[in-house]
């Protein structure tokens, strides 16, 4: 029984298992995406970031040492904080907003 339960809880742990990780280069970040509530374009060469067709364009920073960690601005105004992670393959990403704690995954557009 405890063999039964233990595997259980293994099973469990491999297929909970987050397959994010954080961004090795913002690079990573390049090209449209995809949610279920938005469309966002990210030119990483002009470090700008685009919500929808019709938003205005927004800043993108990153730190040199996380470069996982972001800021969306409209110059003098913050719009975010956020943690980028990215899957295994580079489809999909999550963003995870630090102060509202909102967390939004994206997939890539061919």
């Amino acid at each position: 029984m405890k063999k039964i339960v233990l595997i259980i809880l293994l099973f469990f742990a491999f297929s909970c298992n987050n397959s994010f990780e954080k961004l090795k280069s913002i690079d990573q970040l390049e090209g449209s995406w995809e949610s279920k509530k938005d469309i966002i374009k990210i030119d990483t060469d002009k470090m700008t970031i685009s919500y929808n067709k019709d938003s205005m364009t927004l800043i993108l920073s990153s730190r040199p040492y996380d470069r996982s960690k972001i800021t969306v601005s409209s110059g003098s105004v913050m719009y975010f904080d956020a943690h980028v992670y990215i899957n295994n393959n580079g489809s999909t990403i999550r963003i995870d907003e630090i102060r509202s704690g909102k967390s939004q995954v994206y997939k890539k557009i061919q």
